[in-house]
Order: C-alpha cells, then structure tokens, then sequence
C-alpha cells in the first residue's frame, strides 16, 4: 500500500526521505509535488506515478524512460536528477526544484517581453537544445508551459516524458493517441505524423514559441507563427540575423529548416554580443522585470448636461455623412459577400485514380477541422496523417465546414512532389455548432514519403 501524510484535509503521498510541501502539478499519468529532502534539507520536485498507476502499467514506463533521459545530461538548462526509485507499487523521481514563472505565466502577465529579453531567453533555450542534440535527445514537443525563468537568470526546460533518443518516433508507451502535447500547434509535422524526429524538430517548435513570445501568445497555426516572426523582424524586435533562422525552421518540410541548433545560438549571440553566461543571465532577468501588460483605458465617459442646458444642435451635414457612411458600409457588406462566396470548381471529366500513374502528393491541414474535396469529390476530413496521391497536373481543392465559408485553392501536383495546405477556417462564433462536429484539432502538412 502506498502510504500518505495528512496535512489539514489534504492527504500527500510518503516518499521516504522527502518532506512534501504541495501538490504543484496533477497529470494524467504523473502528479509532481514540492517537497524538501529532510537530511540534506534540499528543495527538491517529486514526479511521481499518479495514484493508481503501478510500476507494471505500460504507461509507467514513461517514468523510468524520462530518468534515462535526465541521467545523462548535465547542464544548467536541464533540471539535476538527484534520484530514481522504482517500488513494487509505485515509482518516482527527485528532481531539483527550479522556482520560476513558466513562459506561459511570463507572457500572460507581462504581454510582449522587451527584445533584449527575448533574444536572451530564446538564447538560453537554443543554447540547451544544442546540448541535448549533442547527446542524441530529441524533445519532440516543447510548450512554453514547459520553460520555466528562473530568477537567477536560468532558463530551464521541465518535462522530458517526450523525449527520445535521434531518429525514434517515440518514447516508449507513450500515450501518443492521446497527449494534448502531441496535437499541440507547437509539435512539428513529423511528429505529429509520427514519424523519426532529430534536433530540426525541437528548432520548430522552438521558433513557434519565439513567435509567442514577440505576439504576446499562442500561435495559432504555423502560419500565424511566420506572420508573427516577419512582423517582429520588420518592428526590429527580431534582428536580421535570426528572423530568417526563425522563420526557415518553420518549414513544414525539415530539410529546409536549419540544419542544428549551432547556426542560432550563433546569430543570437551576435545580436546580443555575448561572450560570458553571465551576461545572458542579465538578459533573462530582464523578463522577469519586464512591467505587467497593462489593460486598455477606460473608454471616456460622455460630459453630464450642465443643468438647464438646451439640448445639441444636429447639424445636417452630420446626418448626411452618417447616412453616406452607411450606404458605404452596405455596399462593401455586399461586395465583401460576393468576394468570400466560393468559386466554381473547374469540372474534370475523370473522376480521381486510387494509384495515378506519375502520382504526386498532397497534404492537408485545415484549423480547426474541415472536409477535403479535391476536383469535386469529397475525399476526407481533416485532421488525417496520410498524404492524398493525386495525379501530375492542376487540381482544385475545396476546404469546407458547417459554420464557415468554403475555402479553395488551386494546386499544381509535379511528380513525386508533395504539396503542402495550410488553412485556417474564417468560424462564424455566431453559428450553432452541429451535433456532430469534429473534435478540434490541427495536424500541419509535412513532405515524407506517405
């Protein structure tokens, strides 16, 4: 049995040698606690299996999968694992408790960060993800919940169930199938398609938080994230030198994201004029001192009527412009109409071939979910990982949705080529959803193989 300590109404599991202070995170699969080790009196973090996990569950083996990973890397982006314990029922790691905002918490409350601050942050992270691909780990997925800035200046990743070794596809038991990390707009295409991921997949995910961080949130698709990244570098908050870096490792294709980790550490470090980590640490400092993001003024409020005051004057010409303004504003409602209404779909006489000769491919990603029509034909529903084999030449493609207008792109399929979609579906929020509506979810194109 696994044994507990009360403490008021709450309930703490026992680990032996550790004092739990706090529940500090609840998971499906691991729970995390603070807690302190008693001998050596060291602020420590508990990941532990969550209550009725046992060690022999295949899911568990997450736990032990994450130990490996931590035991072979020493550096001050990676949080010290001082120790493992596996016991019939349950299993659990001491990690070191690293104190500090998540970029999540960070940019919420201070909105966009001063830019100094943000290339030392972005620093920082490439600086330890060029550790971790000199070792042969591969995060996979990384979410700015997932960094934590520390106040001494540290920037500190948190959480390596992910991670695997160069070239796997996954850790082992992973729950894939259904991890929100997995589906995340952060995960690269590979890995949601899941297929073998190396250090260009964590740089992805890496840019898509630099695009958070200059945007003051989430990106919402891969395309937002590129719009974020080439407004930053033309406001000048992203330097020459990186904005390119940035925006190439969001390639849905890796081979045309950069090759490591190395070519931005580098740019980042010529911007900041860095030589010594001392000065980097200064620079994350200044995101933690960044002011709060302040909320919008007060809209003014309308003057009181001095009493015994006549009432304004209307004046004509103030009439006419507001009815001039209002037939403007029609005929644009008109015209903005009839631009949005679908175009006809060119007709092809040959309905599409299971296994075209000369195929290409095409991939698909609709946010938040659409059904697929290719020349007219329905032929699936998004969020799907194979690529559609369509034969060599033009195609028109049509993005539908209940509650959205319908989207088409014109395509060129070349032989042995694959092309890649990425649409984002104007939702109506004033529409009903249907009953069935597919779940949300965004799984970005990529360029294997199918």
């Amino acid at each position: 049995m696994t044994s507990e300590r009360a403490e008021g109404t709450r309930r703490f599991p026992d680990f032996p040698g550790c004092e739990v202070e706090a529940l500090r995170h609840r998971g499906p699969v691991v729970d995390e606690y603070l807690a302190v080790q008693r001998v050596l009196g060291r602020a420590v973090v508990v990941r532990a299996l969550g209550a009725g996990l046992l060690p022999t569950s295949p899911v568990a083996a997450i736990v032990e999968h994450e130990a490996r990973i931590l035991a072979k890397l020493r550096h001050e982006g990676v949080p010290t694992l001082h120790d493992f314990v596996r016991e019939a029922q349950r299993a659990w790691l001491v990690l070191e408790r690293c104190d500090g905002p998540t970029l999540t918490d960070l940019v919420a409350a201070r909105g966009v960060l001063p830019a100094r601050a943000t290339l030392g942050v972005l620093l920082a992270l490439a600086r330890t993800l060029a550790h971790l691909h000199e070792h042969g780990v591969v995060l996979r997925v990384l979410r700015p919940e997932h960094v934590r800035v520390l106040a001494e200046g540290r920037v500190v990743l948190d959480g390596f169930g992910h991670a695997v070794s160069a070239g796997e596809r996954r850790p082992p038991a992973e729950l894939a199938a259904t991890s929100a990390d997995v589906v995340s707009v952060y995960a690269a295409p590979e890995v949601r398609l899941e297929e073998p991921c190396d250090g260009r997949t964590d740089l992805y995910s890496l840019a898509c938080i630099a695009a958070a961080i200059v945007d003051g949130g989430s990106p919402g698709a891969a395309s937002d994230a590129r719009r974020a990244v080439r407004r930053a570098a033309r406001d000048g908050v992203l330097p020459a030198a990186v904005a390119p870096l940035l925006d190439a490792a969001l390639e849905d294709d890796r081979e045309r994201r950069p090759a490591d980790a190395a070519s931005l550490v580098h740019a980042l470090e010529r911007a900041l004029e860095l030589t010594a980590g001392a000065d980097l640490r200064d620079c994350v400092r200044g995101a933690l001192a960044a002011p709060p993001a302040s909320a919008p003024p007060p809209a003014p409020s309308a003057r009181p009527a001095r009493p015994g005051a006549a009432p304004p004057r209307v004046r004509w010409w103030w009439l006419a412009g507001a009815a001039l303004a209002g037939a403007v504003a029609v005929e644009v409602g008109l015209v903005t109409r009839r631009l949005r209404a679908p175009a006809a779909e060119p007709s092809r006489s040959v309905a599409l071939a299971l296994a075209p000769a000369s195929a290409g491919y095409l991939r698909v990603v609709a946010e938040p979910w659409a059904h697929v029509h290719v020349d007219g034909e329905h032929v699936d529903t998004t969020p799907f990982a194979r690529a559609l084999p369509l034969a060599a030449g033009p195609h028109s493609v049509r993005l539908t949705h209940p509650n959205a207008p319908d989207e088409l792109r014109a395509v060129h399929i070349a032989p042995g080529a694959t092309v890649s979609l990425d649409v984002r579906m104007t939702i109506d929020p004033a529409v009903r959803p249907p009953t069935q509506q597919r779940p949300v979810a965004s799984v970005d194109a990529g360029t294997p193989s199918p």
